[in-house]
């Protein structure tokens, strides 16, 4: 697996861009430096996941011993991309689980309408450069 993360709006849309299978140890890799980037701001913000180019997850049990999603200024994780059946599953039954604020979305438009929706101080992220 590779991934990129990256601020699509500065402290307060963090974009993770997620590619290939995802193994155990690359996803609690990749779960401390989302923590990293949610401590680095006080302000709400918002967790973008492009599951486009992945192709599976890693076990239900070591998606629930991730630790992001407690961080107290996350609001919502917009997932979006993902055309595996078996992979949106998992993302839902994860988020059903831990209680998270997941919105499961199409494509990228849809999702940077929906962050602009629930949150109004966000900047216009229609155009925002992948």
């Amino acid at each position: 697996m590779s991934y990129t993360i990256h601020w699509l709006a500065p402290e307060r849309v963090l974009l993770v861009t997620v590619n290939g299978d995802i193994l155990a140890d690359e996803a609690l890799r990749l779960d401390v430096e989302v923590i990293a980037q949610c401590r680095s701001t006080p302000r709400t913000l918002y967790v973008l996941l492009d599951m486009t180019g992945a192709r599976s997850l890693p076990a239900l049990f070591t998606l629930l011993n991730t630790r992001a999603y407690r961080e107290p200024n996350v609001g919502w994780w917009v997932v979006y991309g993902s055309g595996n059946t078996l992979v949106r599953t998992l993302i839902l039954v994860t988020a059903s689980t831990l209680r998270l604020k997941l919105r499961l979305l199409k494509d990228r438009t849809g999702a940077l309408r929906f962050l602009n929706i629930i949150d109004r101080t966000l900047p216009p992220l229609d155009g925002a450069a992948r």
